[in-house]
């Protein structure tokens, strides 16, 4: 009894080796667990404190007994601006967090990580684009988990988009240059076609007005056969012109130009026409005027061709108005408007192509001479025209010294 009284009491620790070198062993392990316990303490610390600072959102998930992903766990610096927490999201499904349109894509995605293959993707939350990954945690041979991070790429898509905006635009540049080289092939090809054939027409041409004039004048009768052939013959005539403006450049002798007087000329050589047709020239002209820098003759040719066509608009007579203003300190705006049929919105942008008229007898070439002009008149013009109501060319020059 004495023995075991010493035992209990713990008197017989202080004579018993076996005893004290037990005592001095639990003491050092339970220091080192101490340490152990106190340096992965620290290390969670680190690491948590890490994925706070990471510019990401770190986040895991588990599936419960009803086959529905939790949230467990979310840290990151992402998931602050969002204001998620591992407090305020435990325990939320997929379907809790995640807004309705991206829930079914992303839970394929975790079905995947679940079965083992590490997975990515990208969603939208909270008017930011996300790029995520998912990697599915292994242990004992399963899937226990599946730990995801996710990182904003807003940014990355609006410079993505921006660039398909550019690559949008340079591809319509490139059509457009393409169309534009397709149009001077076919000038190309029209100038060498003019050049050769121009003289070859006009010299039989030349001796035809010259025997049906010598016939006239011998012939009585018929004068509306005579006439008609005359008036071919002009027209003929007027398309080789054409053909040749578009063959060579002619030679411009630019110089101080009165735009009122251009146009006042235009005027008293159109009435006759617009007689013929009921039409009523109406001109508005500002005072005040600055002088262009200007070919007389090829402005003449460009407001003769769209005042005619503004004439045979309108085969049922009404009023072609002309207007010149100053536009602004130095340009001109000039405003040649019909009351006539209009043009369909689908043939304005063809407007000025050769052979494109709207016009059963027309060439296109008209027009296409008059763009020219004005272009080489550093001007521009602008079309506008409803059907039914008529059509409105608007042409824009600068002033002397511009």
């Amino acid at each position: 009894m004495s023995g075991a009284k010493q035992f209990i009491t713990g008197e017989m620790s202080e004579k018993s080796p076996k005893l004290q070198n037990v005592n001095k062993s639990s003491k050092v392990f339970i220091q080192k667990l101490s340490c152990e316990l106190q340096y992965e303490k620290d290390q969670l610390s680190f690491y948590k404190e890490t994925l706070q600072q990471q510019d990401c959102l770190t986040f895991r998930l588990q599936r419960n007994f009803l086959d529905s992903y939790i949230f467990t766990f979310s840290e990151g610096k992402l998931a602050q601006e969002f204001g998620i927490t591992t407090q305020t999201i435990y325990g939320y499904t997929l379907e809790q967090v995640l807004p309705d349109k991206e829930v079914e894509r992303v839970r394929g995605c975790v079905d995947r990580a679940f079965a083992g293959t590490e997975t990515k993707g990208s969603l939208s939350f909270s008017n930011r684009t996300l790029q995520y990954s998912l990697q599915p945690v292994r242990q004992a041979g399963g899937i226990i988990e599946v730990i995801g991070t996710a990182f904003d790429v807003t940014f990355l898509t609006d410079e993505l988009q921006a660039v398909r905006n550019s690559v949008d635009a340079a591809n319509s540049e490139i059509v457009e240059m393409e169309q534009q080289i397709k149009k001077s092939e076919m000038l190309h090809v029209l100038g060498e076609l003019a050049a050769g054939i121009a003289h070859e027409i006009r010299n039989p041409m030349t001796s035809l007005k010259g025997f049906v004039n010598l016939l006239q004048e011998s012939i009585d009768g018929f004068p509306s056969y005579f006439g008609i052939m005359n008036s071919e013959l002009k027209r003929i005539e007027s398309i080789v012109t054409d053909f040749l403006s578009l063959a060579k450049p002619t030679v411009s002798v630019f110089g101080p130009t009165d735009i009122r007087h251009v146009l006042s000329e235009t005027i008293d050589l159109m009435r006759a026409q617009a007689l013929l047709y009921n039409v009523e020239i109406e001109s508005d002209f500002s005072d005040n005027l600055p002088f262009l820098n200007g070919d007389k003759n090829q402005l003449k040719q460009v407001f003769i061709n769209l005042c005619k066509n503004g004439i045979e608009s309108m085969p049922n007579g009404g009023k072609l108005r002309i207007v010149i203003q100053r536009d602004g300190a130095n340009k001109v705006f000039i405003l040649i408007q019909d009351e006539g049929c209009g043009i369909p919105l689908d043939k304005l942008n063809k407007l000025g192509e050769p052979f494109f008229t709207t016009k059963n007898q027309g060439t296109g070439l008209g027009l296409k001479v008059s763009y020219k002009i004005i272009k080489d008149h550093q001007g521009t013009i602008d079309v506008r025209s409803q059907e039914g109501k008529g059509t409105t060319f608007a042409i824009t020059l600068p002033a002397q010294g511009d």
